[in-house]
Order: structure tokens, then C-alpha cells, then sequence
């Protein structure tokens, strides 16, 4: 242990970081096994939690887009229909000179 605390004292802080990058290679195959135990229900959970979510904002967003799709249609029919009947037919637009 004399090694141990002789390293700390001349090394500093960078002592300390090779002391735990030993402790974190020894202590890996140990810990990540574990940890990936305990993580992946929750990630199978966000995952299907975010399919889900998916799907749903899918399904809205195909319905908005065919209702803005239905609505321009009906806007261009109407626009079509008022266009048509603030045009005169070329007669009625000339006039003929009066006779002075």
C-alpha cells in the first residue's frame, strides 16, 4: 500500500485517474454484464414506447395531411367557380364607340 499512497503523493491527480482506469478495466467484465441486465427492460420499453408513439402521431399525421389535402381541393373549386363568373365574355367588355 506504501506504493499506492507514495504514487498519489508524487503523481498528483493523474494517480488518482490510472488508479480508477485500473479499478474500471479490472472491475468491466463484471459490471457491464450486470448493468446490461438491469438497462435493457428499460430500453425495450422506450423502444416500444416510442413505436408506439410513432404509429399514433403516424396516423395523425396522414389524417391532417388528407384533410388539408380536401380542403385545398375544395378551396381551388371555389376559386375555379368564382373566377368563372367575374369573367365576362370579350362582347361585353367592348364597347362600341356611341355615335356623336
Amino acid at each position: 500500500m506504501a506504493f499506492v499512497d507514495d504514487m498519489l503523493k508524487t503523481t498528483g491527480g493523474a494517480g488518482a485517474g490510472m488508479i480508477g482506469a485500473v479499478g474500471a478495466v479490472l472491475l468491466a467484465p463484471i459490471v457491464v454484464p450486470m448493468m446490461g441486465r438491469l438497462i435493457r427492460p428499460a430500453v425495450t420499453i422506450a423502444l416500444r414506447s416510442g413505436i408506439v408513439l410513432y404509429r399514433q402521431v403516424g396516423h395523425a399525421a396522414s389524417e391532417l395531411v388528407a384533410e388539408a389535402r380536401s380542403e385545398m381541393a375544395a378551396d381551388a373549386r371555389h376559386a375555379d367557380t368564382s373566377s368563372a363568373a367575374r369573367v365576362r365574355p370579350h362582347h361585353e367588355t367592348e364597347r362600341e364607340p356611341s355615335p356623336a
